[in-house]
């Protein structure tokens, strides 16, 4: 039985690779956005915004930008959940960098001095694409029955499901 299922796995897996690689070696049409981002981050003026999955290296990522000089939100003992806590937003300003639409997303951007924020909950329906460096950690759990559902939105296309 675990001999079946280690080999459906092998199957899913490759399947998904296939898939994805059809694309591979087609001009990615963001490549000047994403080029124009890193060097805004590099320069000192670029605003990261980490997507962080519980579990996979977040609260690493966090210490490591703060250990680095980029200006992140701070432990707030205070705060409940996860606001002010790994680089998350105080409750208060989490409204409008994670619920706000594009136009508030922006505006938070533009007056917060913050080089570094996460976001520990559900993204926004809307991303502000060329304002934020959008970054992404994932982490392969290597046990035996895990399963995970993930919804992948990409600009332009409809919303895929994926099950690994």
């Amino acid at each position: 039985m675990a001999a079946e299922a280690a080999a459906k796995k092998r199957r899913e897996l490759s399947s998904c690779v296939l898939a994805g690689g059809k694309d591979a070696g087609a001009a990615d049409p963001h490549a000047d956005e994403k080029a124009r981002l890193r060097a805004e981050m590099a320069a000192g003026r670029g605003t990261a915004y980490f997507v962080h999955i519980q579990n996979a290296g977040g609260t690493s990522m966090c210490k490591m930008a703060q250990r680095n000089g980029l200006a992140a939100p701070q432990e707030s003992p205070e705060e409940s959940g996860v606001f002010g806590r790994n680089c998350n937003p105080s409750s208060a300003e989490a409204k409008r960098i994670w619920k706000g639409d594009v136009a508030a997303q922006r505006a938070w951007r533009q007056g917060s001095s913050y080089r570094f924020v996460a976001n520990e909950m559900a993204l926004p329906p809307q991303l502000a694409f060329g304002d934020f460096l959008y970054v992404v950690v994932v982490r392969w759990l290597v046990r035996v029955g895990v399963r995970a559902r993930v919804r992948v939105r990409v600009r332009g296309a409809s919303q895929r499901t994926t099950t690994t």
